[in-house]
Formats: C-alpha cells, structure tokens, sequence
C-alpha cells in the first residue's frame, strides 16, 4: 500500500515538475518578446511646463507645435535681454541648446554683439508680443519689440522678429537655424500660436 501511494505521488510531483517547466519557458517567452516591444518602442513623452497653459508632447525624434513655440520664446527672450553683465550668462545657457552645425555661427555672432554691448555701454532688452508657428516650413516665429537703452537712458524701440529652427535628437530640443530681422515675419501663411 505504500509503495503505491509512493509511486503515485511521485508520478504527480514529475507531472507538476514538467507542468511547471513549460510555464517557466512560456514566462521566459513572454518576459523577451516584451523587451523587444519596449526596446522598439519610440516614447513620447507629456510635459506640461510652468510657462504653457497646455500639455506639450516630445518623442526622441519630434515634438509638438506648443513645444516648439515654447522653446522660441525662450531663446528670443534669451537674446533679446542683454547687459553687459549677463553675458557670460546668457553664453553658457544658449551653448548647449545649439545644434553644431550653427553653434559656431551663432556664439561668434553673440560675441560681437557683446563687444559692442560692452563698448558703447548699452542695454538690449526685448518684449515679446506674439509667438506664431509655420506648420508648412517648421519654423517658429517671435516677434517683438527690442528696445536699446544707452547709458544715459535714452531708449530705441524697434520691431525685431526672431525666426527659429529646431530639431529634436534623443529627445533633447536643439536650434537648427535662426535668422534676426527688423520687422514682421515675411510668411504671410503663419497661423498664430
């Protein structure tokens, strides 16, 4: 009798050994065509920053249009708002948002802007008035009013309006391309932001 109970009992112990070694293998199965998924899988990540009254969006590749705009406003503001105490500052923070292919371009042009911030003693301060996005040319818009203030405190007004490029790589929003001019954008096609 209890060589029978023995040998059914042991009978049932290899048969949940073998039951449970194919779900092992099937959980093993599962555990890597999930990381296959997770690893092809491009993340977009929801950001809803202090300065946006809506939710923005960034994949590695791609971000929203309130992103991008949010990120024009930023480097105009940047600028824009010169004294020749800021500098350095204002160098080491655009530094890193700069794509290589313009970085040089545009940190020769800000050090001659602050040679002659620095020489004539002036202040450059600017306001920005509308943020617009061309969906067609991927470009964001910032116009706004740049005022030049000497060191007697006598002020120029000007329209100016930052045009920006931007690409995203890895997630990180980099400026492509920028053009300064006097005036209103030239694309009459922009859609207000």
């Amino acid at each position: 009798m209890k060589s029978e109970k023995f040998a059914k009992t042991w009978n049932g112990t290899l048969s949940d050994n073998a039951f449970l070694k194919k779900v092992v293998v099937g959980l093993i199965g599962a555990v890597f065509f999930l990381s296959l998924a997770l690893a092809a899988k491009d993340r977009t990540v929801v950001l809803t920053p202090p300065n946006l009254d809506a939710q923005v969006e960034i994949s590695r590749s791609k971000a929203s249009e309130g992103m991008l705009t949010a990120w024009g406003i930023s480097i105009a503001e940047l600028l824009g708002n010169v004294t020749p105490g800021t500098t350095r500052f204002l160098t080491k923070e655009l530094d890193p948002m700069l794509a290589p292919g313009i970085r040089d371009r545009v940190l020769d042009a800000i050090a001659e802007q602050v040679k002659k911030i620095e020489k004539e003693q002036i202040s450059i301060s600017f306001e920005p008035a509308e943020a617009r996005f061309d969906q067609a040319q991927n470009k964001v818009y910032v116009t706004g009013d740049l005022v030049t203030t000497n060191v007697e405190g006598i002020s120029d007004r000007q329209v100016r309006t930052y045009a920006m490029q931007f690409k995203v790589q890895n997630y990180r929003v980099m400026l492509a391309d920028i053009a300064v001019t006097a005036g209103q954008p030239a694309a009459p096609e922009v859609a207000q932001q």
